[in-house]
């Protein structure tokens, strides 16, 4: 297993970027109708961040990840790859102390070595009003577009991985804060 992480702070974007790296093998065997079958696994993952207060006003924040499996069974011609990808990008506006916008948005692709592939996009927003008291009153909308299931399942010659992500439905919120 490998793993790094490096970041930098750039007053060009008045943010930072950073990237991490992460690499994983494994080799072992199973038993299948009593003879054992060896393979090897693979795992390595890219994900690159940026954030940046672009205005006075305005800030944000991507986050790219990139991964990729592969499996392979010795000794026979089995072999199974898959890839995915996910983003998200939020961005926040405040354009006056009292008004505050958070809007998110995140992407989902899982692609499987047959070429199926499934995505999924999210988002949410926020909007909070900061009154001169200390007390704050916060609007939020989570699941936008009111997904309820993300689901896939990928094959290979030896065995299936099914994956369900069950996914909180479409909600809205209404919230009072007071800071002291």
């Amino acid at each position: 297993m490998l793993n790094g992480n490096a970041s930098k702070g750039l007053d060009l974007i008045n943010g930072m970027v950073s990237l991490r790296l992460s690499y994983l093998t494994y080799s072992g065997s199973i038993f299948q109708n009593k003879i054992k079958t060896p393979y090897s696994s693979s795992i390595w993952s890219l994900t690159p961040k940026i954030n940046s207060r672009i205005a006075r006003w305005c800030n944000f924040s991507y986050e790219f990840n990139y991964e990729s499996n592969f499996l392979n069974v010795k000794d026979t011609e089995t072999q199974s790859s898959s890839k995915s990808l996910s983003q998200v990008l939020s961005c926040n506006f405040a354009p006056t102390k009292k008004y505050n916008i958070e809007l998110t948005g995140e992407h989902y692709y899982n692609e499987t070595s047959s070429n199926a592939a499934k995505n999924i996009f999210l988002a949410d927003a926020e909007f909070t009003y900061s009154f001169v008291s200390g007390w704050e009153l916060n609007f939020s909308v989570k699941n936008i577009f009111n997904q309820n299931k993300y689901r896939y399942t990928e094959y290979d010659g030896l065995t299936s991985k099914s994956k369900e992500y069950k996914i909180r439905p479409r909600n809205f919120l209404v919230s009072a804060f007071f800071r002291f």
